[in-house]
């Protein structure tokens, strides 16, 4: 067993017993570089709808790709959104529970993602792992004053957990996330390069 505290959680005006555990215990993968020949890369696409798209070679001359879908994370969001203001502290001590959870949801898949990529099946070898985070920190900026985009999605921006889910996607892996910048990126066919 971890530390166990006693809180109160103000929002939701009520105790709440905190249990800190650990559930699996990671080995922790070798550190690679993006540059280093031996080094398994693998790309994540982060994304307001499908909160990860990762990608890695599969040995073979193709790819393994994993896209986990964070519709729940934004269903959970509108939903909180759409209450009246009384109402909104208790919902939004639920709605943050749930999406904290979430959160560590959509880590853990991506963690045992890159786990399984870095791993040679046949010899249970593990190389050296480098991930390539598509850089999105800050789209949400001045959204407003550019009138770059609607109110709705300056909401969704602005309520992304994309740092929460790095924060998560580090701890879970012990590996350090090299950003990459995602400008014109999507304009280019990963497969047929058209």
């Amino acid at each position: 067993m971890g530390e166990i505290k006693l809180c109160w959680d103000r929002q939701a005006r009520a105790w709440y017993l905190h249990v800190a555990y650990k559930t699996q215990s990671f080995n922790a993968l070798p550190q690679g570089g993006l540059l280093d020949p031996a080094t398994v890369v693998v790309a994540i696409d982060p994304g307001v709808i499908n909160s990860m798209t990762l990608a890695a070679p599969d040995g073979a001359g193709g790819f393994n790709v994993l896209v986990i879908n964070g519709r729940e994370i934004r269903s959970m969001k509108r939903f909180r959104n759409q209450k009246l203001t009384a109402a909104k502290k208790r919902l939004q001590a639920k709605t943050d529970r749930t999406l904290r959870n979430a959160n560590h949801h959509v880590a853990k898949h991506a963690a045992a993602f890159i786990r399984n990529a870095a791993t040679n099946p046949e010899t249970g070898v593990v190389s050296p792992v480098a991930i390539a985070m598509g850089d999105v920190r800050g789209i949400e900026q001045k959204t407003r004053t550019k009138r770059r985009a609607s109110r709705s999605l300056r909401q969704q921006l602005s309520q992304w957990s994309r740092g929460q889910q790095d924060t998560y996607l580090v701890y879970k892996t012990g590996l350090k996330l090299d950003y990459v910048p995602e400008h014109g990126t999507t304009k280019t066919c990963p497969k047929c390069l058209h």
